[in-house]
């Protein structure tokens, strides 16, 4: 299954299905004492048949996201459940906040390997899992010594090698029952990778 991101922004999208059906909201402001607020919803409710727009031939089609607006998502009267969010600190530990419970990343997500390159978490279901990342991506494997790949990051093309795309989060079937931790843990994961990427090209320090 493929999470398509309809904006390239990691930090403020709607996350869709290959149909262009809408399943999560990211949304990043500014929260309180002034740090930066992540937090992931999933919509609910609505209507049960798609809403239609009416052309100016009076025929109708489904009405659909184009990436840029949340249209259809407005006319299909869904609500927006929040699952997890994400408090972004600079200079000490970032906060996960997930089924009401709090902790920070290091305690929920440890880091392991060479330059803590992996960061291992245990999901509900009591399965461990693990994220690694490289220069460009990163992916999501199973913690069981075989490490199966679950979920894996594209990053858009413009299309020069291939066929142009936004970025998407490409998941196997069997990780949807905690898709919430995955997108949660993704979302600080990739924010990570990118923050060491540059930090690497200006030769600055972060946080660990």
């Amino acid at each position: 299954m493929e999470l398509r991101f309809s904006r390239n922004s990691l930090f403020n999208t709607v996350l869709r299905d290959t149909q262009g059906a809408p399943l999560f909201r990211i949304d990043t402001r500014k929260g309180p004492r002034k740090v930066s607020l992540t937090t992931v919803s999933r919509f609910v409710g609505g209507v049960d048949e798609p809403s239609r727009e009416v052309l100016a031939d009076g025929t109708s089609r489904n009405v659909t996201g184009d990436g840029a607006s949340d249209t259809d998502i407005l006319l299909m009267g869904l609500q927006e459940e929040q699952v997890a969010q994400i408090e972004w600190h600079y200079w000490s530990q970032s906060i996960f906040r997930i089924r009401g419970e709090t902790k920070e990343v290091k305690e929920y997500m440890p880091g392991k390997g060479v330059l803590r390159r992996q960061r291992i978490f245990t999901a509900s279901n009591g399965q461990k899992y693990k994220w690694q990342f490289g220069c460009n991506t990163c992916w999501l494997q199973l913690d069981d010594g075989k490490d199966t790949v679950v979920a894996r990051f594209h990053r858009s093309s413009r299309g020069f090698v291939g066929k142009a795309h936004n970025a998407y989060l490409e998941v196997v079937q069997e990780i949807m029952p905690i898709i919430d931790e995955v997108i949660m843990t993704f979302i600080w994961v990739e924010k990570r990778r990118e923050d060491r990427q540059k930090a690497w090209q200006h030769r600055v320090y972060i946080t660990p």
